[in-house]
This record gives structure tokens, sequence and C-alpha cells, in this order.
């Protein structure tokens, strides 16, 4: 791998990382969560997995994106909802064994 297209590939990802900081402090914390929600590393990840490989290993990065969508919800469900009674730490601990566990099950399946 050429380490220009590395280092291409940290910069478009820690981007998008230090423009949702800056939209949640600056200007609103709910375009920081579009951001961070529309599927911009997806599809970032498509380009360069695409570029670099052959169609059905890009075709299983989707599929496999496409079914771990839905622990990543769940993480994100479990912090909003334990945040409520908890600490930052202890919610992020809370959606992380959601996260994980949800992960195990999904993957028995595909």
């Amino acid at each position: 791998m050429n380490y220009l297209q590395l280092l291409l590939k940290f910069v478009i990802g820690g981007g998008t990382i230090v423009g949702a900081t800056l939209l949640a402090k600056y200007v609103n914390p709910k375009w920081a969560g579009l951001l961070v929600a529309a599927p911009i590393a997806s599809v970032l990840a498509f380009i360069f997995i695409s570029m670099e490989n052959e169609l059905p290993i890009t075709q299983k990065y989707l599929a496999s994106s496409m079914c771990f969508m839905v622990p990543a919800f769940l993480f994100l469900l479990g912090i909003f909802i334990s945040s409520y009674r908890f600490n930052l730490g202890m919610s992020f601990a809370f959606g992380s064994l959601i996260f994980i566990l949800s992960t195990l099950v999904l993957q028995s399946f595909i």
C-alpha cells in the first residue's frame, strides 16, 4: 500500500471526527449527529476498498456494513438511555456491552 494513500485515509477519517466536534461545539449538536450518522465513512471505505480489491470483496464489505448497523444502533441507544442514570463512562461501558453481545449474536447468523 502506498504511504500517501494511507495518509489520505487517515486525514479524511480524522477530518470527519474533527468536523463533527466543531459542529457540535459551534453550530448545533444535531448537525454533528447527522455528520457521523451519515454514511460518509461507509462510502469512503467503499471507495477505497473497491479501488484496491475485486468486486466480491467489495460486495462482502457492503453486506457486512448493512448487517452490523444494527449493533451500532443498539450501542448508541444503550448509551443514550443509560446516560439518564449513569455517568459518561458507565454509559459507554453499557453501550459497549450491548454492542459486543449484539455483534456476537448477529455474527452467528451471518
